[in-house]
């Protein structure tokens, strides 16, 4: 039998519930992209593995600056690294949506 799935590659409300405990992949890489007024800029995207499936995460700005200060600037460095899963609302053109965020499981020092 075949489970279908059609909840994508990216990371989405569909195949991510909050509070889920997700690690970093090996090989982030950025992607070009074109904003709605046709200006190029760079997203980050992160190899993701939640509920045991490989996801795709592009990290907005706060939620990745909150990623750099809990893991350092080095994508490599984030590799094996948890996090865990926020389902939050955003008004994306004009509608809300929800989205998913995701927070760095930092170790406490001892």
């Amino acid at each position: 039998m075949v489970e279908a799935d059609f909840s994508g590659s990216f990371t989405n409300p569909l195949n991510c519930k909050a509070g889920d405990i997700g690690i970093v992949l090996p090989e982030a890489y950025y992607e070009e992209k074109k904003n709605l007024k046709g200006v190029v800029y760079k997203q980050l995207n992160l190899n993701v593995e939640i509920n045991g499936k490989k996801l795709i995460h592009s990290p907005r700005m706060k939620e990745g600056q909150a990623l750099i200060a809990a893991w350092g600037k080095n994508t490599d460095d984030w590799n094996g690294k948890q996090f865990k899963v926020k389902i939050v609302n955003a008004f994306v053109m004009g509608q809300e949506k929800e989205q998913v965020r995701i927070e760095p499981l930092v170790e406490k020092a001892v």
